[in-house]
């Protein structure tokens, strides 16, 4: 699924900070992935690794399964063969953990779509490995939720702090602000993470 809004464009691209940016790159797309579960794995083998490496980790975790990993699949698959692509010993044991929990009902695309923010957030942050920022990501890239601020992304945080001229602000405080000033750019806050991080790769 992808959602373009043309109404997130024009909105955020009248604001004082970002507006500029957004003017500079044009309308940007939210594109959905099919499968929760998948997309979890995928987003724990890229934790703290280069988009490069994490696209290596990608591409021969899929070559394990001939292209069409599945959760049963992956479940069956042995500890020994998830780390020789170069997984970590945690990453292994989440991947395996986010399979066995693939299970439940509540992983399915169609029960996270009817569910809320907090509610999705609530159901996969018991899987040990899976924090709030991958959970937020997945809202954000699998699900395509238009409206939400991701304060624990480093490069959020990096992106507003240079926006609005923040400097040595303790984290704490630093998260508060940045859900306050994000609070205008709502109902499109995934868009305007988007164009920040945009930003940033263009710096």
């Amino acid at each position: 699924m992808t959602t373009f809004d043309q109404s997130a464009y024009q909105y955020l691209k009248e604001d004082e900070h970002l507006g500029v940016f957004v003017s500079q790159y044009g309308p940007i797309e939210l594109k959905g992935k099919p499968h929760p579960w998948l997309y979890l794995c995928y987003s724990v083998m890229s934790q703290q690794l280069s988009t490069k490496v994490a696209l290596v980790l990608k591409k021969r975790f899929n070559e394990i399964y001939s292209g069409k990993p599945t959760a049963e699949k992956v479940r069956n698959t042995s500890f020994e063969t998830l780390k020789s692509i170069g997984l970590s010993t945690s990453k292994a044991n989440t991947i395996i953990e986010i399979a066995n929990y693939a299970e439940t009902p509540g992983l399915s695309k169609q029960k996270m779509v009817r569910s809320s923010n907090e509610g999705v957030i609530a159901h996969v942050i018991p899987i040990k490995g899976v924090g709030k920022w991958t959970a937020e990501m997945m809202l954000m890239f699998c699900l395509s939720r238009p409206d939400i601020i991701a304060v624990d992304d480093l490069g959020i945080q990096k992106g507003m702090k240079q926006l609005f001229g923040w400097e040595d602000i303790p984290r704490k405080e630093l998260c508060t602000k940045m859900v306050e000033e994000a609070e205008k750019w709502s109902p499109f806050r995934t868009y305007a993470c988007m164009y920040i991080w945009r930003m940033l790769d263009s710096a």
